[in-house]
């Protein structure tokens, strides 16, 4: 077993005194699998597809590099299927692009072709656009569907494998009903479900191929308690392979009010991802104790496949900056991995960023888009041009974490038995096939100082390599590191992240 020690010094005087803290994390050894980490968990959703980033063989080679083994892509049924006659150049070069990337696709299933649309349509009147309608023929759109997985088991045989039904359906603009009530688009939603599903499953069986439907895509994790006992049914047509939810922290209304960074407010970033009622880790919570209400054998493996600072076109604090954008991302992620210790759940099977590249055209100068890699310009508004796509900050805190190059989160692995984190920093910790990986993040302005102590490793020297990341250091610095005795201090310094790759000893070489 592994034992770290971490002790914190009183932070400096920029910001407030903290108490000396002793955080002890137990890694276990071999024979650990409380809290098994998914291999591939991290991803991101593409984007925006006529802005042409999926053909931007670089960057994707580079979201490989980083960890992220998986990219949610609209299926543009609206636009496959303009007319009954399918017209596949709207997916294909996208999926042949992600295909030779080696990134697995999550399809979400949408919308509704002009000819399948109601008259009048409902859209209007909730300023969603018109593909966003419940089709008229439930039948003839799941048949639809049902193409679609027939044309990519042929076009891409053993590369599609995971398939969602809609996209955010618990909103009025992202299922549109009439009445457009919560109850209603739940109904519309189950009998799209079950039609959709049978077929597609059918469809996979005569093409020999595995394939994985889930939903809904809840634009709310609080919708999740209504949602997931309709969904989780004891009916076969019902029959769900993942559950899958949104997450963002603030809107337009927010940054209207003001949304800083800064902790001291209820209504700032920080606050609102730590919150222990509606924060990154209790929602996936409250996303677990809706199935453990319906005492099923096994819970069914829960995606978060869109998580970003808010979800508004506009700039706010953090999402592309320099100073907050490696520190957030890194503290997100820590917050669900350490959600085990609260609740006693599974670790989501994907955890995808929104988006690698989300800019289009636009006639409001003060668009901020969402993007991992874009154009580095005063906004920082992930405008894009290929020639000048670059990784965004965001970026290399994702890296960071997953990549196999630094803490090998990818990989998947196993978490540690316990992290009892008190106060400012945000430990976590995991073992991987290759390495114990620790990271510390620090979202408060002053430095703090960690005496780590690693029991169990022994009296002798022991390899490791230590990464910094903020913003004077926002491609991560990194430094070969020698233990001695199991112990050395660490400073973390404010705004920052600060990781720990300790080799295992046969890739060490050290005995």
């Amino acid at each position: 077993m592994l034992i770290v020690l971490v002790c914190l010094s009183p932070v400096a005087a920029l910001a407030q005194t903290q108490p000396s803290q002793r955080v002890i994390i137990e890694l276990g050894g071999p024979k650990n699998r409380l809290y098994q980490i998914p291999a591939g968990m991290l991803g991101a959703q593409l984007g925006w597809i006529p802005n042409g980033f999926y053909k931007n063989r670089a960057a994707l080679q580079l979201l490989k590099q980083a960890g992220l083994s998986s990219i949610r892509v609209d299926a543009l049924l609206h636009k496959i299927y303009a007319t009954p006659t399918p017209d596949w150049s709207q997916i294909d070069p996208v999926i042949e692009s992600l295909h030779a990337a080696g990134l697995k696709p999550l399809i979400a299933m949408g919308y509704t072709p002009p000819w399948l649309q109601s008259s009048p349509n409902p859209c209007p009147a909730t300023g969603a656009v018109s593909y966003h309608a419940a089709p008229n023929d439930v039948d003839r759109w799941a048949q639809l569907t049902a193409t679609f997985v027939a044309h990519m088991n042929r076009a891409f045989p053993d590369f599609v494998h995971d398939y969602e039904i809609w996209n955010e359906p618990d909103t009025p603009a992202g299922l549109c009903a009439s009445p457009n009530t919560d109850n209603k688009r739940r109904a519309l939603y189950l009998e799209l479900y079950a039609a959709s599903t049978k077929v597609m499953r059918e469809q996979a069986a005569r093409d020999r191929a595995q394939i994985r439907i889930g939903g809904p895509a809840l634009a709310k994790f609080q919708s999740a308690r209504a949602w997931i006992p309709a969904l989780l049914a004891d009916k076969t047509a019902l029959h769900l392979d993942f559950f899958s939810y949104h997450q963002y922290f603030g809107t337009a209304t927010d940054l209207a009010a003001g949304f800083p960074w800064d902790g001291s407010s209820p209504h700032s970033l920080l606050s609102r991802t730590q919150d222990p009622k509606s924060g990154a880790d209790s929602a996936l919570g409250k996303v677990s104790f809706a199935q453990k209400q319906l005492r099923r054998r096994a819970p069914v493996p829960v995606f978060l496949d869109e998580y970003n600072t808010t979800d508004a076109f506009q700039k706010d604090c953090c999402r592309n900056s320099p100073l907050y954008a490696p520190v957030w991302n890194a503290l997100f992620v820590q917050q669900i991995l350490n959600s085990v210790y609260r609740y006693h759940a599974p670790l989501p099977h994907r955890l995808m960023y929104f988006a690698a590249q989300d800019w289009f055209a636009t006639d409001n100068p003060n668009t901020a888009w969402y993007c991992l890699f874009g154009t580095w310009n005063a906004a920082m508004d992930c405008a894009y041009d290929e020639a000048s796509a670059q990784p965004y900050p965001q970026y290399y805190a994702l890296a960071f974490l997953a990549g196999a190059k630094y803490l090998d989160l990818a990989s998947g692995g196993f978490l540690a038995t316990q992290t009892p984190t008190h106060g400012p920093l945000e430990v976590s910790a995991w073992r991987t096939a290759k390495q114990y990986s620790v990271v510390v993040t620090n979202p408060t302005s002053g430095t703090s100082h960690a005496q780590i102590n690693f029991k169990s490793l022994g009296m002798g020297p022991r390899q490791a390599e230590l990464y910094l990341l903020n913003s004077e250091h926002p491609q991560i610095l990194e430094k070969w590191i020698l233990i001695e005795n199991g112990a050395f201090k660490v400073e973390v310094p404010g705004y920052s992240v600060v990781g720990i790759a300790i080799l295992d000893k046969r890739e060490s070489g050290i005995p």
